[in-house]
C-alpha cells in the first residue's frame, strides 16, 4: 500500500509565525501475514517541506519493522514495532522508537 500527499499555500507561515505545511510527503508499506497468523510489516515515510518553511519544519523520514499476533480468528491483536525517525535540517535529530499495542474486536 502507498501514499502521496501534496499541499501548497501561497502564504505558509501564520501572524503568530506559526507554519503551516507545505509540501509533499509519501509513504509505502507492505507485509506479510503467515499461516501461523503472524504477521511482518515494513514501512517507510517522508516528508518534505518547501524551503519557505524548511527553517521551522525539517524533512523527515521513518523505517519501521512491525509484527503482529493475531488470535481467535483475528479478534484479538498484539503488535509492536520498531522505527528509526531521522529528521534533516536546522536541528538535525535522530532516534529509535519501539512501540506496542492491543486491539480487542467484538
Amino acid at each position: 500500500m502507498s501514499e502521496w500527499i501534496k499541499r501548497s499555500t501561497p502564504d505558509p507561515i501564520l501572524l503568530a509565525q506559526t507554519p503551516v505545511f507545505d509540501g509533499s510527503g509519501f509513504s509505502f508499506q507492505g507485509g506479510y501475514l503467515f499461516p501461523s497468523n503472524y504477521e511482518m510489516a515494513l514501512r517507510y515515510a517522508g516528508l518534505y517541506p518547501e524551503e519557505s518553511i524548511k527553517p521551522f519544519l525539517p524533512a523527515n523520514h521513518d523505517y519501521t519493522l512491525g509484527f503482529s499476533k493475531y488470535f481467535y480468528h483475528y479478534a484479538f491483536k498484539v503488535q509492536g514495532d520498531i522505527s528509526y525517525l531521522q529528521t534533516r535540517g536546522v536541528s538535525s535529530n535522530n532516534r529509535v522508537q519501539i512501540r506496542m499495542q492491543m486491539t480487542l474486536n467484538f
